[in-house]
């Protein structure tokens, strides 16, 4: 991948595939204008996320030189220079508040960026803040599908996406702690608050609120009222968190959920399969 793309970070990009839960939980697929609204506000929301990223390697590019790994970065290894890395900023930023303008979701997403500049300044330098500060990211992620279709935000879908973003953020944390201690190299700062145990209780109890929190939804939510059926969805998701929880506590796995989720052929498959399953209960 050119080191001018790979600086975007577009692997990062799934995350904001979120945009999309209330275009399939409001069942607007036949919503032209509004799948065409969600649609800019996923393009916006993937270009306004490499802008920020863009900066913050910018900003870190010294530490970055230092770290095992973010050595390899396209700007701390020299493959790409500080004037074409803010050039590429300002193309992205530039088009990612164009497209957010056109889809209705300027607000949110300047509440997308506010969520971002404190977790960058502070929130990641303080333990359970950190990875409190970026369940939110994810929330705000789902809130501007909601947005870009005008319908009214449920508190079940932030509530879900919340805890599972704690359930993924608390998985990296660990692994992150693990390979803090075998190579003793600290990669952020908020690491030195936490230990092995703590971050594996946390993980355990993500887990488990983000599975009960699914199970009353599509028990007793409106959406589940109108849509029994999506109560068949929930015994996939039981066996996406546990199929993730195997990977994090035995293979010690879960640095880069946005690639494992994907990766493991058995996680891959339970997506599919939910959200066939998701979108044929909300068209029956």
């Amino acid at each position: 991948m050119p080191p001018l793309l790979r600086l975007l970070r577009p692997h990062q990009w799934t995350k904001n595939l979120l945009v999309w839960a209330a275009w399939v939980f409001t069942g607007s697929w036949g919503n032209s204008e509004g799948t065409a609204r969600v649609a800019g506000a996923f393009v916006a929301l993937c270009l306004i996320s490499s802008l920020i990223y863009v900066v913050n390697d910018l900003m870190d590019v010294e530490a970055d030189r230092q770290h095992p790994k973010k050595k390899n970065r396209p700007l701390a290894s020299g493959a790409v220079s500080p004037g074409a890395a803010l050039a590429l900023a300002a193309v992205a930023g530039v088009g990612g508040f164009a497209a957010a303008m056109w889809a209705g979701v300027l607000l949110p997403m300047l509440g997308f960026l506010g969520v971002q500049a404190f977790y960058n300044l502070l929130g990641k330098q303080i333990g359970v803040v950190d990875v409190l500060t970026i369940s939110a990211a994810f929330v705000v992620r789902a809130a501007l599908g909601a947005f870009a279709l005008s319908v009214k935000l449920s508190p079940w879908l932030l509530l879900c996406t919340g805890l599972l973003a704690l359930f993924l953020a608390f998985s990296k944390r660990r692994q992150e702690f693990l390979q803090m201690q075998g190579s003793g190299f600290v990669t952020r700062a908020s690491l030195r608050q936490y230990s092995e145990p703590v971050l594996t209780g946390f993980v355990w109890m993500s887990a488990t609120l983000a599975t009960m929190a699914y199970g009353l939804y599509v028990i007793e939510s409106d959406t589940a009222r109108a849509h029994p059926q999506l109560i068949l969805t929930a015994p996939i998701v039981l066996f996406a968190v546990l199929r993730y929880l195997l990977l994090v506590l035995r293979e010690d796995e879960g640095g880069e959920p946005e690639l494992l989720l994907f990766r493991d052929r058995q996680m891959l498959g339970a997506i599919v399969l939910y959200l066939g399953v998701a979108l044929w209960a909300m068209t029956s």
